[in-house]
């Protein structure tokens, strides 16, 4: 399991944990789009960012725009579902709903996903093959698409745009983040055998240890 690095620099923060979330098996493609956010960032009147040695080197040898974009796309796609699954089976734990687990997660999902659609507006996933497909591409970083889709829901009110807006909003999600690991990588369903938690333990991209946890108010 590798740690999350946070500066409190949020010109970096950003983009490194957006980078993270979409890219948790690409480092090519990660760095490729850490370095345009980066750019973007400071183009549009952001703080100068100082890349690091062989970062710009990188970017020149990384694919093209539209291919960073629609990688992007199809990992944002994978990253939702994954947190989707987590949430659920986290908020059904929080409010002691029977027997909460990964597959009673996917017997929902369908009806939950079938009127709803990823930010570009495309219909979510929800055949099962998929699903599990995504929630396996995605595993790593599970617990932050969690924190990020319920973030995301009333009552808590944040846009997505706000959990990445300052430095306090993402030590915040980091916080919920946190929590729904140590969640994930100890809950045991019931009825499961062998007996394993939801994550195995170091398989969750980990939240550094200043971060505090935070425990968002969920109710059903």
């Amino acid at each position: 399991m590798s740690a999350l690095n946070i500066t409190g620099d949020l010109a970096v923060d950003r983009p490194a944990i957006i980078g993270l979330m979409l890219f948790p098996c690409d480092q090519k493609m990660r760095n490729a789009h850490v370095v345009r956010l980066q750019a973007r960032n400071a183009a549009n009147g952001g703080a100068p960012v100082l890349f690091e040695p062989g970062a710009l080197a990188s970017l020149l040898d990384a694919p093209g725009m539209e291919q960073v974009r629609s990688a992007a796309a199809i990992g944002a796609r994978k990253g939702v579902v994954a947190g989707d699954l987590l949430a659920m089976i986290y908020v059904d734990h929080v409010n002691q709903i029977t027997e909460p687990s990964f597959g009673r997660a996917l017997r929902n999902y369908g009806g939950w996903a079938a009127s709803r659609t990823y930010g570009d507006g495309e219909p979510l996933k929800y055949a099962e093959q998929t699903l599990r497909d995504f929630w396996a591409a995605s595993l790593s970083v599970a617990h932050l698409w969690a924190a990020y889709r319920l973030l995301c829901f009333a009552p808590f009110g944040d846009r997505a745009f706000d959990i990445f807006s300052t430095s306090s909003s993402i030590n915040r999600f980091l916080g919920v983040a946190k929590t729904i690991a140590a969640f994930a990588e100890s809950f045991v369903p019931k009825r499961t055998r062998p007996e394993k938690p939801i994550i195995a333990p170091r398989v969750l991209i980990e939240i550094p240890a200043e971060i505090p946890l935070v425990r968002l108010a969920l109710i059903k």
